[in-house]
């Protein structure tokens, strides 16, 4: 089977419109294939080939837009690049077609600079206590304080989230963090 690039076609086809010899331009193609392309082209259809499936869900600015706001919401540091399944309710009102896994796959590969990540959890209180530890190690130190005066009186309890959170972030990019605004409890 012969193989050919769409620039390739679109030249056979120009050739056979411009009344060459159809049997003889059709060496690379088959023929029945090189007919069925000169009469699209002659009824004013395109002459390459549309590419395979259903049509994306979202026209293509609205693509580009949110590649845009995935990457602006990274630059300024923000958490909105998470991709949560509201916003895909919202997309799916929107346009009244559903977003799934296969469309979030196809997503990324048309846009190739983004990619599936899984996002570090920071919490709000993170700057609070690395400021209280080198504030702490600051006292201990200068007021030369011993092991033997410290000790534990917080008998706060700790709630974990060990759960990972999937985002879609610039590909090579290692600032990629989802805020974890769980609250403390006594």
């Amino acid at each position: 089977m012969p193989s050919y690039t769409n620039n390739e076609l679109v030249a056979v086809v120009h050739r056979v419109v411009d009344r060459e010899h159809a049997p003889t331009v059709s060496k690379q193609t088959h023929y029945r294939t090189l007919m069925n392309w000169v009469a699209k082209a002659k009824n004013g259809n395109p002459v390459a080939s549309s590419r395979r499936g259903p049509p994306p869900a979202l026209h293509p600015e609205a693509e580009q837009n949110r590649v845009e706001w995935v990457i602006g919401s990274q630059y300024v540091g923000s958490n909105g690049m998470i991709f949560s399944r509201r916003q895909a309710t919202y997309l799916a009102m929107m346009t009244g077609k559903t977003f799934g896994h296969g469309w979030y796959r196809r997503f990324l590969k048309r846009h190739p600079i983004l990619s599936g990540r899984t996002s570090e959890s920071t919490t709000k209180a993170c700057d609070g206590r690395t400021r209280l530890f080198t504030t702490l190690c600051k006292v201990i130190i200068d007021h030369k304080i011993s092991n033997s005066r410290l000790f534990n009186m917080d008998k706060t309890a700790f709630y974990t989230n060990k759960g990972s959170k999937r985002v879609v972030a610039v590909c090579g990019s290692r600032n990629v963090w989802h805020p974890d605004l769980s609250t403390g409890f006594h």
